[in-house]
């Protein structure tokens, strides 16, 4: 009898033993840290085309300055005209352009930083034959307006090495590549050097809301490789009265931009396996504008040749 209770016993404990030893395996796979690591060889070009297009856009009216007041009123016909011949010049400068796209080069340098240069114009094989404006002002814009559009530098662990950027092109870059420099696991979430909205002495704010999230929500085996998966939240708002110099009455204004996006880093070739993601801006009082813009990064499995003149050697 003392032998058959003492077998079951240790049945009941191997029992116990499997089972918790499983659970725990679970919650280890679920707790590891990953590395989240550019992988990039020297001499090996990654280069994305580069997508940040409008899907939805309202007419954005002129700032309301208060100085402009009286002619509003007096000749609104006059001014709606004139901001119509704008509207009509931009879409006559840009049309012909709809062959250029934007490519984002990523090359790695004798330091093992990574150079990143985001790059517009028409990378196609074929020479163009335009020759209605070959000679004229728009054609001249136009050149000038292709080549290197963005110049940053980020360290193989993903922070940004250019401090020195401009405000509108360090958030492209922070947007697009920067990475947590430290080891993450499952529901862990960093920020990014991201800043949105600036006002000048002019806007005296009320409220104002934050948000900087990047949080890994999976990491999933795909195709025989790990994929980080990760959610973007950034988010900025700020409500108050712009005070014109030029208008006795203050303007209650408010403006909100914010990226959502689900993304996939291949952890095993250091790389993003797809990028995606909606920027929304909202403006109402000093100006009145309202946009949305998708944003999306797709690997190129080849390099077109005119890329190579903008990359050092």
């Amino acid at each position: 009898m003392t032998k058959t209770i003492n077998f079951l016993f240790i049945l009941t404990l191997l029992a116990f033993n499997s089972s918790g030893q499983g659970q725990s395996e679970k919650d280890q796979k679920n707790s590891a840290q990953v590395n989240l690591r550019w992988k990039i060889e020297r001499g090996n070009l990654l280069a994305y085309k580069t997508i940040m297009e409008h899907v939805d856009i309202s007419k954005s009216e002129m700032p309301n300055m208060g100085l402009f007041d009286k002619f509003l009123e007096s000749d609104s016909k006059s001014f709606d005209k004139e901001y119509d011949e704008i509207v009509e010049f931009f879409k006559s400068f840009y049309a012909g352009t709809e062959k250029y796209s934007t490519i984002t080069t990523l090359n790695k340098r004798d330091n093992e930083n990574i150079d990143v240069k985001m790059l517009f114009g028409d990378f196609s094989n074929k020479e163009s034959n335009s020759e209605s404006d070959s000679l004229g002002e728009k054609s001249l814009l136009k050149s000038m307006m292709q080549g290197v559009q963005l110049r940053g530098i980020i360290n193989k662990d993903g922070g940004i090495e250019s401090f020195f950027m401009k405000r509108d092109q360090k958030n492209l870059l922070a947007v697009f590549f920067q990475l947590p420099e430290q080891p993450v696991r499952k529901g862990d979430h960093w920020q990014l050097e991201v800043n949105w909205l600036t006002m000048d002495h002019n806007f005296l704010s009320e409220k104002s809301q934050r948000i900087n999230k990047v949080e890994m929500i999976d990491v999933i085996e795909k195709g025989g490789e790990t994929i980080a998966i990760l959610k973007y939240h950034i988010y900025e708002r700020v409500e108050g009265d712009f005070k014109s110099p030029f208008g006795k009455t203050p303007i209650p204004t408010m403006m909100e931009m914010g990226l959502e996006g689900i993304c996939e880093f291949s952890i095993t070739h250091g790389k993003w396996k797809n990028y995606s993601g909606m920027l929304n801006m909202t403006s109402t009082g000093y100006q009145n504008a309202s946009y949305t813009q998708k944003f999306a990064l797709i690997e190129l499995d080849e390099v077109p040749e005119k890329v190579y003149q903008y990359i050092e050697k």
